[in-house]
């Protein structure tokens, strides 16, 4: 949730960027000096969608319809996600400024469909953030901690206030906490994948082609779409000093890390399934 807040400055920058008279690519007139590659790294990989959420929570159940093959499909999904990822590494070339999502949309089709798009976006995350902190709150929480419940009114006014608190704090307090976050999930998801695997084998099966074409073709183009939120990170161009590279380098290295997780997680699900 918290790399939204990070898209949602993004998208709403870029509604009061238009005529600023920056050109496209140009880095923006910033007071704070330009994100270090790791902190941009840290950003990335929680943009993805937080490896241990997606491997955990999302990657099993949309590898159910192709259980057999499992692990190809996962596979195949990060193989069909390097189209869209070739598309923003080449669009990052040649736009890196303040505007977010906007910059974008402005380069593609014009000031007035960015305009357009911005305000859409704008007021989608804003539904966004408030239905993704009921959904944790009265959704997810109670299947890991049955006794949350009792404080579930409490923890719905907490969560968005922590997340408004730590943006208001500052771009170097942000970048922090989703730092942290980012590692803290990549070192557990790397705890629980390692502890499993060094004791069970992963089925070869699970990736064989052993599914139907058709539910593992459907089942690869649905878990692609988990890494689409890899596109925020596209939005800081601007903050760094040296665009390029850094953002090639930092996307690229959070989506192989994420998609190899995931991957492992897979392959984890399926050994508890065999035991």
């Amino acid at each position: 949730m918290a790399q939204a807040e990070v898209g949602a400055r993004g998208h709403a920058a870029g509604t009061a960027v238009p005529g600023a008279g920056e050109a496209v690519g140009r880095p923006p007139r910033a007071t704070d000096g330009p994100i270090s590659p790791w902190a941009f790294a840290g950003v990335a990989v929680a943009s993805f969608g937080g490896p241990l959420a997606l491997a955990a929570l999302a990657a099993p159940g949309l590898a159910a319809d192709a259980a057999e093959s499992a692990g190809l499909a996962m596979l195949a999904a990060a193989v069909v996600f390097t189209a869209p990822l070739a598309i923003w590494l080449r669009y990052s070339r040649h736009i890196h400024n303040a505007g977010g999502l906007y910059s974008f949309v402005e380069a593609a089709a014009g000031r007035r469909v960015a305009l357009a798009q911005a305000a859409i976006w704008t007021f989608s995350y804003g539904l966004y953030i408030v239905y993704t902190t009921v959904q944790i709150v009265y959704d997810l929480l109670p299947q890991v901690i049955p006794g949350e419940r009792q404080y579930q009114p409490a923890l719905a006014l907490m969560i968005p206030v922590a997340l408004a608190a730590v943006m208001i704090a500052g771009r170097a307090a942000t970048l922090i906490v989703l730092g942290l976050m980012a590692a803290g999930q990549l070192v557990l998801a790397g705890i629980l994948d390692g502890v499993t695997l060094a004791n069970i084998s992963t089925p070869a099966s699970t990736f064989r082609a052993g599914a139907p074409a058709g539910d593992l073709a459907k089942v690869s183009a649905q878990t692609s779409l988990l890494y689409i939120c890899g596109s925020l990170p596209l939005f800081l161009g601007g903050e760094l000093a040296a665009p390029v590279r850094t953002i090639r380098r930092g996307v690229t290295g959070a989506f192989l890390i994420t998609a190899l997780v995931i991957v492992l997680e897979i392959g984890r699900a399926s050994c508890r399934e065999r035991v």
